[in-house]
């Protein structure tokens, strides 16, 4: 989406805020408010959304705010990134409240050498494109841009999708470059399309028609499980999963998706027999449509020890995420290959 010359990447819906800007939405409004209520808050946060431009002029300005959400810290991070270059840290990050911040944006001075290495090792982003990541963990509110600035130029590169829980979100990681999906991304060199809803991965057919009517994926990554592992039994769980990732596999035959079952946490400590119960289901559900590219992972096997948790025993922390990122690279990496 394009506004005031920039590219809100990751966003397909700008509402008007009551007060002043606007919120921004990762799934269409019909979509949207089709899923239950909790993800209807959740489309709006920030995970994998960037503010992207090419800066003609001397400096852009850049005014975001926060807003306060149940469950999530009062600041949130924002990252700067020159190309696939972090900004140096005078620069880098940015600590977002529910005050408007205005972000200046200049060229960094060694552009010419960034361009350099950018050229020579093949990166994913050319260093004139600005990108701002905000926060993944509550919605943040354009307020406005000013600048002499244009939109990147369209990127030619293949993308990967992901739908998930928190985890998929980015619960507990620093910031939104360090989800294990970003982390992923960078690995694989692809671009991001983060379609995760803390707590509200519900897996509902909308979601699931709107994902399979996407032409912008290459690669599906669905981690189902972990948010309705206490609401559901195992009966509501296998009808959910099938329909579901029926309605995407079916459309989408010549694409990879790798279907994720619940990552290690306390259910596998204290409720081991349950959590068994819903990983046979879903790998079971997958192996039984033989789709060649329809791949099942284990989460138990991609998050392997309680050191790789943060305290809450259900999210990685920092370092899980970059175990989730590490394993799940090779396991495609290696399906990938196996397949030609």
């Amino acid at each position: 989406m394009i506004y005031k010359n920039a590219e809100i990447y990751n966003i397909v819906d700008m509402i008007q805020h009551k007060e002043d800007g606007f919120l921004l939405s990762r799934i269409p409004q019909n979509v949207r408010l089709s899923l239950n209520e909790l993800a209807q808050t959740m489309a709006f946060n920030g995970c994998g959304v960037e503010i992207r431009f090419v800066l003609k002029g001397e400096y852009a300005k850049v005014i975001l705010t926060r807003e306060k959400i149940e469950h999530a810290p009062y600041f949130g991070i924002v990252e700067i990134f020159f190309g696939s270059f972090q900004a140096a840290q005078i620069d880098n990050p940015i600590y977002l409240a529910d005050k408007p911040v205005e972000i200046t944006i200049r060229k960094p001075d060694n552009l010419e050498n960034l361009i350099t290495l950018y050229e020579k090792e093949k990166l994913l982003y050319h260093p004139e494109i600005i990108r701002i990541l905000l926060p993944y963990d509550a919605p943040t509110r354009i307020i406005d841009i000013n600048g002499d600035l244009e939109p990147p130029p369209k990127i030619n590169e293949k993308s990967i999708l992901f739908y998930g829980s928190s985890i998929t979100h980015g619960g507990n990681a620093i910031s939104n470059s360090n989800t294990y999906a970003g982390k992923l991304s960078e690995l694989l060199n692809m671009q991001l399309i983060n379609l995760g809803f803390a707590g509200s991965a519900h897996m509902e057919q909308e979601m699931a028609d709107y994902i399979a009517s996407r032409q912008d994926w290459d690669i599906a990554v669905l981690e189902m499980g972990i948010n309705v592992f206490g609401k559901w039994d195992i009966d509501k769980y296998k009808e959910r999963v099938d329909n579901f990732v029926s309605r995407i596999a079916e459309k989408k035959k010549d694409k990879w998706i790798f279907c994720i079952d619940m990552f290690k946490s306390a259910a596998d400590y204290f409720d081991h027999e349950k959590a068994n119960q819903f990983r046979t289901a879903l790998k079971e559900i997958i192996n039984r449509k033989q789709l060649p590219k329809l791949v099942y992972l284990s989460g138990y096997d991609l998050l392997k020890t309680s050191r790789e948790l943060s305290s809450d025993l259900v999210h990685p922390s920092q370092y899980g995420m970059d175990q989730i990122a590490k394993r799940l690279h090779i396991s495609i990496i290696n399906i990938i290959k196996a397949h030609k």
